[in-house]
């Protein structure tokens, strides 16, 4: 099942702003202003490998498209995991701690 041109162009233009912003978070250093679709960074390539499972018998295996967006979804998978690490760690260090008696 091949896209229409719109909805292509409306694809790319989301994908393309996700990769702007992560490429901004790196730059800037500050995972704070991304906090809420740190999850999403994460999630996203974990139910799209599950779609690709799923429906693996019409994906061309052989297209240099395909394995760029698995790339571009390993990218987010990495960035995604550490961005999680850094909140729980964040929010372990925050915690306050027991004062033996």
């Amino acid at each position: 099942m091949d896209l229409t041109p719109l909805t292509s162009r409306a694809v790319g233009a989301w994908l393309l702003a996700l990769a702007a912003g992560l490429a901004m978070t790196l730059v800037e250093r500050d995972w704070r202003r991304i906090r809420a679709a740190v999850p999403t960074f994460f999630a996203m390539p974990v139910l799209q490998a599950v779609a690709l499972a799923r429906y693996s018998d019409t994906v061309d295996w052989g297209s240099t498209a395909l394995w760029l967006y698995l790339l571009y979804l390993a990218g987010l998978l990495v960035l995604g995991g550490l961005g999680l690490l850094r909140f729980r760690e964040a929010r372990e260090a925050a915690a306050p701690r027991a004062v033996p008696a």
